[in-house]
């Protein structure tokens, strides 16, 4: 698993909810057998003090620093504690 930072650059969208600062990776996928989706991986990091600091440096500049999730029409989720 990669660290907040990391993740962070790796990220095609990241947002915090009350408890947790969520990566995604957003991926387009098209099957012959499935047709088309848009998948997200989605990492979510137990919020503290440190990783918050890092989150609003990176942040800073947005309207809403909280950000929002993309949505999408598959996902997968891990939980960082």
């Amino acid at each position: 698993m990669l660290d907040l930072v990391d993740e962070l650059e790796l990220a095609s969208n990241a947002y915090r909810t009350k408890n947790y600062i969520v990566t995604q990776r957003i991926m387009f996928r098209q099957t012959e057998t499935d047709g088309s989706m848009i998948m997200s991986v989605e990492v979510f990091y137990k919020r503290n003090q440190e990783r918050d600091t890092i989150y609003e440096k990176v942040f800073e500049n947005r309207v809403s620093v909280d950000g929002r999730r993309l949505h999408s029409t598959m996902y997968t989720r891990s939980y960082v504690e």
